[in-house]
């Protein structure tokens, strides 16, 4: 099914199962041993003056080992896939596949990457997946774009899967998720370049909360978001763009990873009770990543 307006999507909340066999338990991550800002294919990815931003490598790797550890230490094991040369966003491991439970069987939807600098990376998570013994599985439209988790993201323990569009992937991509997999899909439009990916302007907490930025959306697709989830924590419009902010994560539905440099949301959250945990990720936002990116959440 696919939820075109409010009503729809405050039906579907109504009639939502929960099942927590449908929450990832374990962490996918790539190295960030070529990380770098070598072209640009955002608008963060240059500086004032219209430059490539340069990357620390050394802080880079030490960010990124630093998130590496905080997801070991709430229990999810991480798995890791080797940084390739020539691939400098592969460490954005969020957008490459799309991983779901579908009758029985955990299935890895590759993506079909917008950007041609980006597709070669996907034959890395192929081997990954297939030598891990998940079904594998292609868009029957060779020519559809389609970022993974970047765009399609699971509202956590059931089949509903809120879908951005407009960017980096397709809408029709999700008529195939729903007649294929069975997922009920509330698409969702972007409308500011700044926002390129769903899952830079829209996390799900759990399936009653979501952190949002509202300037990211078409008026139609904001309302759907709204009728979805009982609590919205907006982010600020500065924090939204110099930290990324929305592009935390929460892998039990209590406790979130933020960007340390949005203190209005960790304050937002923690004024709800929320477990939070700062984390530095400014080496990746150089090129318009933070911490939902740098991980795919795999069962």
């Amino acid at each position: 099914m696919i939820v075109e307006s409010a009503q729809g999507a405050r039906g579907l909340r109504n009639s939502v199962t929960f099942n927590a066999d449908l929450i990832p338990h374990r962490i996918l991550m790539v190295s960030p041993d070529f990380y770098r800002v070598s072209y640009a294919i955002n608008p963060h990815m240059r500086d004032s003056s219209g430059k490539l931003k340069t990357v620390d490598k050394a802080n880079a790797l030490e960010q990124w080992t630093t998130l590496k550890s905080i997801f070991e230490k709430l229990g999810l094991p991480v798995s890791t896939i080797k940084g390739a040369p020539g691939l400098p966003d592969m460490v954005f491991a969020a957008n490459q596949a799309f991983v779901f439970h579908f009758d029985g069987t955990t299935h890895a939807l590759l993506a079909q990457m917008a950007h041609e600098a980006r597709r070669d990376e996907v034959i890395h998570f192929r081997k990954f997946f297939e030598t891990s013994g998940y079904t594998v599985d292609q868009l029957d439209n060779s020519q559809a774009k389609f970022e993974g988790h970047g765009d399609a993201l699971l509202v956590p323990g059931t089949k509903v899967v809120f879908g951005g569009h407009g960017f980096r992937t397709d809408y029709d991509v999700y008529a195939e998720l729903s007649d294929r997999f069975g997922f009920d899909i509330v698409p969702i439009q972007l409308q500011n370049e700044s926002f390129y990916h769903l899952d830079t302007c829209l996390s799900i907490i759990n399936p009653d909360c979501a952190v949002v930025v509202e300037n990211a959306f078409e008026p139609e697709g904001l309302k759907m978001i709204r009728s979805f989830f009982k609590t919205i924590i907006e982010v600020s419009d500065e924090e939204s763009r110099s930290a990324l902010a929305a592009n935390c994560f929460s892998p039990n539905g209590q406790t979130v990873l933020v960007e340390k440099s949005a203190p209005a949301l960790i304050g937002a959250l923690e004024t709800r009770e929320f477990e939070v945990i700062p984390v530095d990720t400014s080496e990746f936002l150089k090129a318009g990543g933070s911490i939902f990116c740098l991980k795919m959440a795999i069962f």
